[in-house]
């Protein structure tokens, strides 16, 4: 995601404006990507063979196997409730709690009012939690 981010920003630089915050500008064109990524990705799943998996793709170097286990299972509601909420309350969450901007900061990328943020950010987090919890 990184390197397309990055390859399209130097293909739309001429597009930058003088003056903007050059963070904001590419986080918008990474959410971007990200999105495009998606959707790509909800068309064609990857299947995993569980035949072929390889044993470290459990393993987090510790002993319990057990706990391996549930972390994974954890992580994939985790990635399911995201995937599953809308957009517009999918890209603060994951703009602040995964790469922890600042409100100020995801209000800038998202060009949304602060308060908004902080809405959308609390019915994000209420919703997933319902979401993993059901599961």
């Amino acid at each position: 995601m990184v390197q397309t981010t990055f390859l399209k920003a130097f293909r739309a630089f001429d597009s930058f404006r003088e003056g903007s915050d050059e963070r904001s500008w590419l986080y918008s064109i990474l959410l971007n990507s990200i999105r495009d990524f998606s959707r790509k990705a909800a068309r064609s799943p990857e299947v995993i063979e569980l035949d072929n998996l390889d044993e470290s793709y459990l393993s987090d170097n510790s002993d319990n196997p057990e706990n391996n286990l549930l972390l994974v299972e954890r992580e994939e509601r985790l990635a399911k409730g995201i995937s599953s909420l809308p957009e517009h309350f999918a890209q603060p969450l994951i703009l602040s709690d995964i790469q922890e901007m600042s409100y100020k900061e995801i209000a800038r990328v998202l060009q949304i009012p602060i308060g908004t943020v902080m809405s959308r950010l609390s019915r994000a987090r209420a919703s997933l939690m319902k979401l993993v919890q059901a599961d």
